[in-house]
């Protein structure tokens, strides 16, 4: 789904958010706000969601096998992750981006364009593993864990103003 001006994802005639049962979901918008869940189904189903303007979330999970999140703006807030449901990570913004998440979760590619408040990235689960590079040069970078912080796959940087890991485990 594309749309040129702002989009909110909510309840329509007793309908709530997105459900796919089997593929992917892609939605972008001038800006895009979540009031409801968003469900990429099936095995490998993954959502792409895009929101030139921002991406922000007042309520539901946006589930997946790898979620992407792109804005030239801002992806979720440092107060206020963006809440995903996703063994994969994606993104860029160009101001910043947070993102929590129930589960493990392997992240991928994750760039700030911007000096904003930073990259800020929640797991859950038995940990993270960073599997790309996450490029703030601008910004700090905090990831947190409950599990341990894996970094052991080739071709992780990480490139930040300052780098907090917290992990509970590992």
């Amino acid at each position: 789904y594309v749309d040129a001006s702002a989009l909110e994802v909510g309840t329509v005639l007793a309908v709530s958010g997105v459900t796919v049962t089997s593929g992917n979901v892609n939605i972008s918008a001038s800006s895009l706000n979540l009031n409801a869940n968003v469900l990429a189904g099936g095995v490998a189903g993954s959502a792409a969601l895009v929101g030139v303007g921002g991406i922000t979330q007042t309520s539901g999970v946006i589930t997946g096998q790898t979620v992407t999140l792109d804005s030239a703006a801002a992806v979720g807030t440092l107060a206020d992750p963006i809440d995903i449901n996703a063994v994969g990570l994606a993104g860029t913004a160009g101001g910043e981006f947070s993102v929590a998440n129930a589960s493990t979760l392997q992240v991928f590619d994750v760039t700030l364009g911007g000096a904003g408040p930073g990259v800020r990235i929640d797991a859950g689960g038995c940990g993270m593993s960073l599997a790309g590079t996450i490029s703030a040069p601008l910004a700090p970078v905090q990831l947190n864990s409950s599990g341990a912080i894996d970094t052991t796959h080739p071709g992780v940087d990480i490139l930040a103003t300052a780098l907090t890991l917290v992990a509970a485990g590992g």
